[in-house]
């Protein structure tokens, strides 16, 4: 057996590093972004994603509040955001980037009825004339694709069960995790 030279071992290092790194993308549940956590400090974003940068949401009356914005290509982001109720931790986070998935594994881009044959259920909301529904199981938010979204009923109840209401050719484009770190 011969032994590997340090530039054949460099190669392969290089190699195997890339290759794991490629095969576990991280997963978006409802209490984090791999290690981007909810309730984390919004300023802690950049130890995980270091390209973060600062932006500010805008809301009726003029209310402010800061998010980080990191873009991953040219078409691809994640979106972390804080409260107007407080500016200083992490209260949603959202990805339009298929790279990242939930703990079942769905990802932006898939069919909803993908996820209604493997038993999946989903509540709606329309929000600021916005619709989004929930996967009941792993309380992860998303969005669909705006025909999809434009045809579903405006006056739905919100937290109604929507999966019998959905369009199972609807496209997921968006995932998100919120929720409330009032302590």
């Amino acid at each position: 057996m011969t032994r590997p030279t340090g530039r054949a071992l460099a190669i392969l290092v290089t190699t195997l590093a890339t290759a794991s790194a490629g095969q576990a993308p991280f997963v978006l549940d409802s209490n984090a972004l791999g290690p981007m956590k909810l309730c984390a400090r919004l300023a802690s974003v950049g130890r995980v994603f270091p390209q973060a940068r600062d932006t500010v949401i805008r809301a009726e009356g003029n209310t402010r509040w800061p998010a980080k914005i990191v873009s991953l290509d040219s078409t691809t982001w994640v979106f972390v955001e804080s409260s107007w109720a407080d500016t200083t931790h992490v209260w949603r986070i959202s990805t339009n980037s298929p790279r990242f998935r939930t703990r079942r594994g769905y990802r932006v881009g898939m069919k909803l009825g993908e996820l209604i044959s493997k038993g999946e259920h989903f509540t709606a909301e329309i929000a600021e004339g916005q619709l989004g529904l929930l996967i009941v199981s792993e309380r992860i938010g998303l969005g669909i694709d705006d025909q999809a979204a434009a045809a579903f009923p405006y006056n739905w109840p919100a937290g109604a069960d929507a999966t019998k209401r959905v369009d199972p050719n609807a496209r997921i484009t968006y995932l998100a995790a919120g929720g409330d770190c009032r302590h």
